[in-house]
């Protein structure tokens, strides 16, 4: 159950959560350039799909404690459906509508901290978090090879997960997330683009 529980966590929106703290506020400078670069890292459907597996650096964990990584696009098996929170967000026109963009970090000591930066129909622009507890919030505890493949290995509320990485290639992270988070399970529940940029 707490497995379940905490691919939940991982997977859904912070929208669907019901606390929020909020951190800070940025600007339209950041906001256009963040939109910018998560635009020309985009994925087609085809394109998250068919990129294929490929070596991933020994010091990976480094890598990503270096960036904030957002939320760019996913395609679920199950429901057959590929999402993406910059379609239809284009900086050169007038934007009427409120936006949502979830990332992770995850700080030096392996902490992974869910939070998200969200644009108000206002242009207001601000930093929000759902990680309230770092004494209980999920961990990277490293990245590991099994069977050929690597994965990303965290650590929930004492139980183990392994998030299967496919590629990381020009700031984009590709995963792939299966029900249970066991190394090597079938079926695959959904892949998972992220890109990185930096913080504000």
């Amino acid at each position: 159950m707490k497995r379940v529980l905490y691919l939940i966590v991982l997977l859904l929106s912070s929208s669907y959560l019901t606390a929020q703290i909020k951190l800070s506020n940025t600007g339209t400078v950041f906001y256009n350039n963040f939109i910018g670069a998560g635009n020309s890292k985009l994925l087609n459907q085809e394109q998250l799909l068919a990129a294929p597996a490929e070596k991933i650096p020994v010091n990976f964990a480094d890598t990503l404690k270096k960036y904030r990584w957002y939320d760019l696009c996913s395609y679920s098996f199950k429901d057959k459906q590929y999402t993406s929170p910059f379609t239809g967000v284009d900086t050169a026109k007038a934007d009427p509508l409120s936006r949502q963009f979830d990332y992770f970090h995850i700080s030096p000591s392996g902490i992974i901290f869910r939070e998200f930066l969200l644009k108000t129909t206002s242009n207001e622009y601000s930093f929000y978090s759902v990680t309230y507890d770092s004494t209980t919030a999920t961990r990277l505890r490293s990245i590991t090879v099994i069977n050929g493949a690597t994965y990303m290995v965290q650590e929930n509320y004492g139980e183990t997960e392994h998030l299967k990485i496919v590629s990381y290639r020009n700031g984009v992270l590709i995963l792939e997330i299966t029900r249970f988070g066991k190394a090597g399970e079938k079926p695959v529940m959904f892949r998972r683009a992220y890109f990185s940029f930096p913080k504000n």
